[in-house]
């Protein structure tokens, strides 16, 4: 596989990681809304801004080959943990039983 096929897989994965990113978000603002009760909505924006941040620092050389990796790696893994840390949010602010 050359360098440009992974480029474009990876590409492929952030864009789906920034849809879903954008589906919980909008699961949250609908749950803020309706229920008028704290959702993590930041956490989501945050994660796909990263994710967008990401995307550009693929395509984009930062310098020296493994500094543009690092940065990669970074924001690949912040974004990660940042949508995972605000779906498992989501999921127990939905798991409420409301009246």
């Amino acid at each position: 596989m050359t360098a440009l096929h992974s480029a474009l897989l990876l590409s492929g994965y952030v864009l789906t990681i920034i849809g879903l990113n954008l589906i919980c978000y909008l699961i949250s603002s609908f749950y803020q809304k309706k229920f008028g009760e704290a959702s993590p909505r930041l956490g989501f924006m945050s994660a796909g801004a990263l994710s967008v941040l990401l995307a550009v620092a693929l395509w984009i050389p930062l310098g020296s080959a493994s500094t543009t990796e690092l940065v990669q790696v970074a924001l690949l893994w912040s974004s990660g943990v940042l949508s995972a840390v605000n779906s498992v949010q989501l999921y127990y602010t939905m798991k409420r039983v409301r009246k």
